[in-house]
């Protein structure tokens, strides 16, 4: 992906980047819709019956991640008045939600699955580990255009770090799973996350190709090593009856960390560099004000390194 975007924004412009996933996309829909979902119409009918879809309960989630969304992103536009009566409603959005779960048949998440305190630890591990990558993939871009003044193409390269480590740990991490169990897996993981942050805290204006993509690697490896161990080990954790359920809170997991890691990462951000430019904005970027935006990168870094270590100490609490 971050190399053929390169490619892309080298060659053609932005809209490329959007442009070549149509194509892809609806290959793939109508292939798995009218070749592979058909075979698999295997549901009796009177199971369905009786698992019927938590409708309330999906209205309640979506409406309580849709405003969490507009009032991490558009806060600046906001009153403060505003600001409370959206964070009053998140709190009863919340909280209907908890009580929808509790006095539903089928519910979209059955609650009792975290009264497994391993369970509640993984989960909540890979929504941090999710959270501090898409924190340094969302920035990093950034740093590299407009700082370092890298070409598209080179920065799809060193983009490519953290990916690349992934691809190649993540077998072996899952093999050491399955002779050493998760928790020292899954906490050395974080740790390794953690130090590559405190790498990138140090960045500057004249920070060298090689220290990066170094960094970046680590973090790679850092997550590859957790995410195979924690994920089977989550899977291990329900039973059998709820292993769709647990998959998809694994992809729920996956996408509220994205989601934090994102708003969160750009909310502080943006608030250390407007405090050190006078209000700027980060659209009103120039050539000048390339200490304000390695602070301003350097104190959220920090910050996110410090919420892998969080991470790392829950993770230890493990019980294997």
């Amino acid at each position: 992906g971050p190399v053929v975007s390169g490619f892309l924004l080298e060659i053609f412009s932005w809209r490329a980047i959007f442009l070549v996933t149509l194509p892809l996309s609806l290959s793939v829909f109508f292939y798995f819709s009218l070749v592979i979902l058909p075979k698999l119409e295997t549901i009796q009918q009177n199971n369905l019956q009786q698992h019927q879809f938590d409708l309330k309960g999906f209205l309640s989630w979506s409406t309580f991640i849709g405003l969490t969304v507009v009032l991490i992103t558009n806060h600046q536009a906001f009153s403060r008045i505003v600001i409370a009566l959206g964070v009053i409603a998140l709190f009863f959005l919340f909280v209907s939600f908890l009580w929808i779960e509790t006095h539903t048949k089928n519910p979209l998440l059955p609650l009792n699955l975290f009264e497994n305190r391993n369970f509640v630890i993984g989960i909540s591990c890979a929504t941090f580990s999710f959270a501090v990558l898409f924190v340094v993939l969302i920035l990093m871009p950034f740093y590299l255009d407009t700082v370092l003044k890298f070409q598209p193409q080179k920065i799809g390269m060193m983009m490519m770090a953290v990916p690349l480590l992934v691809f190649a740990v993540s077998p072996v991490s899952g093999r050491l799973y399955d002779r050493y169990g998760a928790k020292v897996l899954t906490t050395s993981g974080l740790a390794l996350s953690m130090s590559a942050l405190g790498l990138l805290c140090f960045l500057g204006p004249e920070t060298g190709f090689w220290y990066i993509f170094i960094s970046l690697s680590i973090l790679g490896c850092g997550q590859a090593l957790f995410l195979s161990p924690n994920s089977a080990a989550l899977l291990m954790e329900g039973d059998a009856h709820h292993s769709g359920i647990v998959s998809g809170l694994l992809a729920t997991s996956r996408n509220m960390g994205m989601l934090a890691g994102v708003s969160l990462g750009g909310l502080v951000f943006g608030l250390v560099f407007a405090a050190n430019s006078g209000g700027l904005d980060i659209r009103d970027y120039t050539g000048g004000l390339e200490n304000e935006f390695i602070r301003a990168l350097r104190y959220t870094f920090i910050g996110t390194a410090l919420l892998s270590g969080a991470a790392m100490v829950l993770s230890w609490q493990r019980s294997s």
